[in-house]
């Protein structure tokens, strides 16, 4: 419409008749100018209303993909800051069992002290009248008085290191308290962190609501799907690498295969949907239980392991006879491209969040660009039915 607007006022001025301005006429030289001014103002007003068109017609699969990226980033830093949380755990329990320790050595040199003093206390001085009425001989009394001092010399030492016991025992504390203050530290950034993770994933589901309840929106999205299908099948008739894995009995697993992940179906191979995309009628979609893992169908190859927009985090895996397994709405992925992996092993884990067009994990098979009925191949009963 804007643009419309703009052709209006371009013709104005090719095909409206100004009037012809002569050496006296200076009014309608003025008029003719102010007009000129008028037009040129009001093209430049509806160009910046279709370039504010044009902004909020940017891509529903890309501000989702961006969002996705902001999510993963936050999930990072979460993961790097439980880490450290977890590192300091084991160094505020080190510091503990040392305070253990130095409180045990600490109180085995206080008892040890108390029996000295005691005994000291006991034994008295060694004087003139001691050695008068002692029934000791001389010899003795002299042994014992060197043993004394010797015993002296000893406690001094005994002394000297519950003082140093007494002070590691402190810096010990010292240390824990600050270990404590650092986690804490940790703490509060994962905590802010976390805040702003939340903060991201409402305005992701914001966005996922307002497109889903816009007619104008939603038929966008589904158009941007197409083009993502398109790029999907674009991943899968392309020249895959050369197959290491074994050949010629993929078609030998129907209703053998294991599901990727165990849960319920909660939609079916081609079945009818009340919205107007197709894109996810072609395989199934499984709901399993909170973060499960998954696992690869057969053995294979992973040609795609990455974000596709629209299909979130997807793993695709070329399994032999031109066969694929495609796995869509990861919550992370453990495979990469190239991969050589055998039937069972872990490709990612299942994401909790509800994508733009339904829930659950996604799971395809086809034969070259054409899609198959997975429930054909998977072994009956291993799927909880709707």
């Amino acid at each position: 419409m804007f643009r419309c607007l703009t052709t209006v006022c371009i013709c104005l001025l090719i095909t409206v008749p100004l009037p012809v301005i002569s050496g006296t006429d200076e009014e309608s030289a003025s008029s003719n100018v102010i007009t000129i001014g008028k037009l040129r103002q009001e093209m430049a007003i509806h160009q910046e209303k279709i370039n504010e068109v044009d902004e909020q017609e940017r891509s529903l699969l890309e501000e989702l993909a961006i969002l996705d990226k902001k999510i993963e980033q936050q999930k990072t830093k979460i993961q790097t800051l439980q880490t450290k949380i977890d590192e300091q755990k084991e160094i505020i329990a080190g510091k503990e069992q040392e305070l253990t320790a130095v409180n045990k050595k600490n109180e085995t040199l206080q008892q040890h002290l108390l029996k000295r003093l005691r005994s000291f206390y006991l034994l008295g001085q060694t004087g003139s009248l001691h050695i008068v009425f002692s029934k000791s001989t001389l010899p003795d009394l002299m042994l014992t008085n060197d043993a004394f001092g010797f015993l002296s010399t000893y406690d001094k030492e005994v002394f000297a290191q519950y003082r140093a016991s007494v002070l590691a025992l402190t810096q010990v504390k010292q240390a824990r308290e600050l270990e404590r203050t650092v986690q804490e530290h940790f703490l509060q950034e994962a905590a802010t962190e976390n805040e702003l993770l939340q903060q991201i994933v409402a305005e992701k589901n914001e966005l996922l609501e307002r497109t889903q309840t816009e007619k104008e929106l939603y038929q966008q999205a589904v158009r941007e799907m197409k083009k993502a299908e398109a790029a999907l099948l674009a991943t899968l008739t392309q020249n895959s690498p050369t197959q290491t894995h074994s050949q010629g009995s993929f078609l030998t697993q129907k209703k053998k295969l294991p599901p990727p992940v165990w849960g319920k179906i909660i939609r079916y191979f081609h079945e009818p949907s009340a919205d107007e995309d197709t894109t996810f009628i072609n395989g199934i979609s499984i709901q399993p239980p909170e973060s499960s893992e998954v696992f690869a169908v057969y053995d294979g190859e992973v040609i795609y392991s990455g974000y596709m927009s629209g299909y979130g985090r997807m793993v695709v895996i070329e399994h032999d006879q031109n066969y694929y397994s495609i796995t869509s709405r990861l919550e992370d992925i453990r495979v990469l491209e190239g991969d050589v992996i055998k039937q069972g092993q872990i490709i990612g884990t299942s994401s909790d969040s509800t994508d733009l067009f339904g829930e659950g994990l996604y799971f395809e098979i086809r034969h070259g660009a054409q899609p198959e009925n997975p429930l054909e191949w998977i072994q009956p009963g291993a799927l909880v039915n709707r």
